[in-house]
């Protein structure tokens, strides 16, 4: 997979980024079948994963966590967003479980949700 320089950060990642709204409520119900998404994109290659509080209400960062749980964390750079409203939320709430964010909450709860235990 061919790599390049994410910005000026220094940090290589792939060309291909994985996006990853779809796994859960919104697409792929199924965890176990997101994770085979998840393994397969990065035995291509892929080290680049997008995702966001607000995709399947957090159920996505979940998923991702999961597949990269046993060690593979280290070898991915997730990606997020801080300025998407939370759609189909009720007012005041972001995701499932959380009051909405400022920008220190919004980029530290994804980075926990999807951190592999």
């Amino acid at each position: 997979m061919e790599q390049r320089i994410l910005g000026r950060t220094g940090v290589s990642v792939s060309k291909l980024c994985l996006g990853a709204m779809m796994f859960g409520d919104w697409g792929t119900k199924d965890h176990d079948e997101s994770i085979r998404i998840i393994h397969r994109a990065l035995d291509a290659g892929i080290n680049f994963i997008d995702t966001a509080d607000v995709y399947s209400h957090g159920e996505s960062e979940v998923i991702v966590g999961k597949a990269l749980a046993g060690g593979r964390r280290d070898d991915v750079v997730l990606a997020t967003n801080g300025a998407i409203s939370c759609p189909r939320v009720p007012a005041g709430r972001c995701g499932k479980d959380r009051p909405a964010p400022g920008w220190w909450w919004r980029l530290r709860v994804p980075c926990r949700r999807a951190s592999a235990r």
